[in-house]
């Protein structure tokens, strides 16, 4: 996991995805100043089972996988987020 700050070359803040048109321009602007950009590499862990995340992660780029872990040797898919998605982490696993 990497925090990218906002004079870092791969920073990106897609306020202009579909999801944010409806916003006023005041809530543009709280989510502008109160959110934090991170990268995660490919296989990285955004969260554990069990674990409480009192945050949402909202996808620029690339997949993120969903699962529970089963026996040692199991795990089991429950659903792919893709660009332009939210993951409420809190409650995914509810």
């Amino acid at each position: 996991m990497k925090i990218i700050s906002e004079s870092d070359q791969t920073f990106q803040c897609d306020i202009t995805a579909p999801c944010f048109v409806y916003l006023a321009e005041n809530e543009v602007e709280f989510i502008r100043k109160s959110k934090t950009m991170v990268a995660f590499r490919k296989g990285e862990n955004l969260t554990k089972q069990g674990a409480f995340a009192s945050y949402v992660l909202f996808i620029i780029d690339g997949v993120v996988k969903q699962y529970i872990e089963g026996d040692i040797t199991k795990s089991h898919n429950l659903r792919i987020f893709k660009t332009g998605e939210f993951v409420g982490l809190s409650a995914i696993y509810n």
